[in-house]
């Protein structure tokens, strides 16, 4: 039977989408390793370790496979972008950046796979063909994205701007992607952000400033978070970041290492499994970085080596009379009774210094950023790890995880929109925020999203 005139089975049943994500996923790792040519559908039969004829009864041929892997890469690749939307009161240059970064980042999913893809569409038009009818989504995606913005523009055609936007802008990232280079991905990235700027706005729009909305006030950032936590409460969870919580009203009551305790305010280590909750309303909660001068002195003066600490009756008395409903104030009063503010780091070697501030500076943390710091410094990644751990008793990855929530805080702060904050801090996806907020805090993306409304 000839290949055209074989009938497939969609599927449907969960049985059946669990296969065909088997030979989706076999055929991505063999079109990476091998390239689409070298590859057959014997060897993604057995790499998915299911039988020839199950591959046939849902795909035609090879060209089926890679056609559905286009059309899943090029959905993914408009929903990231799609996520990149921003609220009205943003700048266009900051749409236009987040835009550039979020297609910038789904090029580090998949690479090897995708540089295959624009090898063939490079080489055979019928290849180019398949492509090219899921490109276009894309290219209406961003066209409509630009017209939701055409006041600031001074462009009228946005289809060909459209166009000449993702062209260029593929072959960039390309270039920078797919190939070893000493490119700085971030520098790129703000180049980009300018050439098109300057392509797409008016004069008027061309200023480099961005907006804050009112109200968006629930997280402040120095060496230190503080959230107005008005959620349900959390799972058991550990993370790298010393607490201090206060219940406005009412108690605290945790239970830290299987060990249950209340006061009107308390202090936990970092790394201590816990969960805490105010019967009677929200929690106020800082999160002190492990790293900072600020966590030293808290453990120094309160913690010593213990798991937990409930200050003095009169300290809590205080830290519940200095809250007026207002965080900024509240965070100011507390470092003010507390004597705390210290920006120096505790560390002694420059090199790690010179890394938490490079990241305290960073727009991003994402898979890259080891590599990046790791060149600043002149170190291996290896030894880079090994200094880090070795000056501040925190392994540098998981560092790494709580320095990205800290910039998701941040962004939140000034643009008030959860999944593009996200996606601005170098989270891969939503979902890969919703899973570390499950796993350092406990609680959900809508439990994070009512403690900021």
């Amino acid at each position: 039977m000839d290949t055209a005139e074989k009938q497939v089975r969609k599927p449907q049943q969960k049985r059946s989408l669990e296969k065909t994500r088997l030979i989706k996923n076999a055929a991505l790792e063999l079109f990476s390793e091998k390239g689409y040519f070298s590859a057959t559908t014997n060897e993604i039969a057995r790499r998915a370790g299911l039988s020839i004829g199950t591959l046939y009864s849902y795909y035609r041929d090879k060209k089926d496979i890679y056609e559905d892997l286009v059309k899943e890469h090029y959905e993914q690749t408009a929903e990231q972008t799609a996520a990149s939307r921003m609220p009205e009161n943003l700048t266009p240059r900051r749409t236009i950046y987040l835009m550039l970064a979020a297609t910038m980042q789904a090029h580090f999913v998949n690479t090897a796979f995708q540089k295959e893809m624009a090898a063939l569409s490079s080489q055979s038009d019928e290849m180019r063909a398949i492509e090219q009818k899921y490109r276009g989504n894309m290219s209406l995606e961003l066209a409509g994205m630009l017209a939701g913005y055409r006041d600031y523009y001074r462009i009228s055609d946005f289809s060909t701007a459209a166009m000449l936007i993702q062209t260029s802008l593929e072959a960039v990232i390309h270039e920078t992607v797919f190939y070893p280079n000493n490119y700085n991905k971030e520098a790129v990235l703000n180049e980009l952000t300018d050439m098109f700027c300057n392509y797409l706005l008016k004069p008027e729009y061309l200023e480099h400033h961005e907006t804050k909305p009112a109200g968006k006030t629930e997280f402040f950032i120095s060496d230190h978070m503080l959230m107005y936590a008005a959620y349900p409460p959390p799972e058991e969870h550990a993370h790298l970041a010393l607490h201090l919580i206060v219940a406005p009203e009412g108690i605290v009551r945790s239970r830290i290492n299987g060990i249950e305790a209340e006061g009107t305010a308390m202090l936990i280590a970092s790394d201590v499994p816990h969960t805490s909750e105010n019967p009677d309303g929200p929690l106020l909660l800082f999160l002190f970085d492990e790293t900072s001068t600020d966590a030293g002195i808290l453990k120094q003066r309160f913690l010593k080596d213990c798991d937990y600490c409930i200050p003095d009756d009169d300290l809590c008395h205080a830290l519940q009379a200095v809250w007026n409903g207002d965080l900024a104030e509240y965070d100011a009063k507390v470092m003010e009774l507390l004597d705390l503010g210290g920006m120096q780091k505790r560390n002694t070697d420059e090199r790690i210094v010179r890394v938490l501030e490079s990241l305290r500076n960073a727009e991003i943390i994402d898979s890259r950023t080891i590599e990046s710091l790791s060149e600043e410094v002149h170190l291996s990644q290896s030894r880079l790890s090994h200094l880090f751990k070795e000056q501040t008793g925190i392994a540098l990855n998981r560092y790494l995880v709580f320095a990205r929530m800290r910039k998701f805080a941040d962004y939140y702060q000034k643009y008030g929109n959860i999944t593009d904050a996200c996606m601005q801090a170098g989270f891969d996806s939503p979902s890969h925020f919703a899973s570390t907020c499950k796993r350092m805090f406990g609680i959900s993306t809508s439990g994070v999203k009512r403690s900021m409304e």
